[in-house]
């Protein structure tokens, strides 16, 4: 425990030193946070709500202590309140989770220490297994998002082509018209999908359309 000299005079004029005891400082690191995931996406953690109650913090600290190992290039000042850090994801990664140790010291050396987790998820969870329908019939797609979906679109591969396509947030889901065919056959597509933070993903789908005979 850190003390420091606290002056009075007495009444014969005599100087007493008292000690008066340090108050530890707050380290806070932020709360936890679940984010919508594009490749190398950049994340702040932010420990400015840390505070000391009779002082000041001289020193941060920031330690990854889980999580797919970041190199320092890409967990940069981390020697500061604010830093920020760089994830090489891509949309075969399933979701992951960073947790990180902030420790504090105050003016007196004193250090507190507070975690904070970070959670990636793609905005919709892949792969989606592939759809078998009639042709010329509504083909239902249920997906688990992890952020709110505010733009779609539907493609199909190679071509480019778009196509009408519905999305309803309450049960999840993504509603289009199989194609029409002469005779069975498979289709491909891409979903594209956007977040609510301008987070885009593409999302591969396959329908096996079959003939009505």
């Amino acid at each position: 425990l850190s003390v420091v000299a606290e002056r009075e005079i007495d009444s014969d004029g005599v100087t007493i030193m008292a000690m008066k005891p340090n108050v530890w400082p707050v380290a806070d690191a932020g709360p936890d946070l679940t984010v919508a995931m594009k490749p190398d996406r950049t994340i702040d953690i932010d420990g400015r709500a840390s505070y000391d109650p009779d002082g000041v913090i001289r020193h941060y600290l920031w330690e990854q202590t889980g999580g797919p190992t970041l190199h320092f290039g890409n967990f940069r000042d981390r020697k500061t309140s604010y830093p920020y850090f760089r994830y090489h994801y891509t949309w075969d990664d399933a979701s992951t989770t960073f947790t990180f140790l902030l420790s504090v010291t105050d003016d007196r050396g004193a250090i507190s220490k507070d975690t904070v987790s970070i959670t990636y998820h793609p905005i919709i969870e892949e792969p989606i297994a592939p759809i078998s329908a009639f042709e010329d019939t509504d083909v239902t797609v249920r997906v688990t998002a992890y952020a709110p979906i505010v733009a779609y679109r539907l493609e199909r591969r190679p071509f480019g082509i778009e196509y009408p396509v519905t999305y309803d947030p309450v049960a999840s889901t993504f509603t289009f018209t199989a194609l029409r065919s002469s005779s069975d056959k498979t289709y491909y597509y891409n979903l594209i999908v956007e977040s609510d933070t301008g987070v885009q993903q593409y999302v591969e789908i396959t329908v096996n359309v079959r003939d009505v005979p």
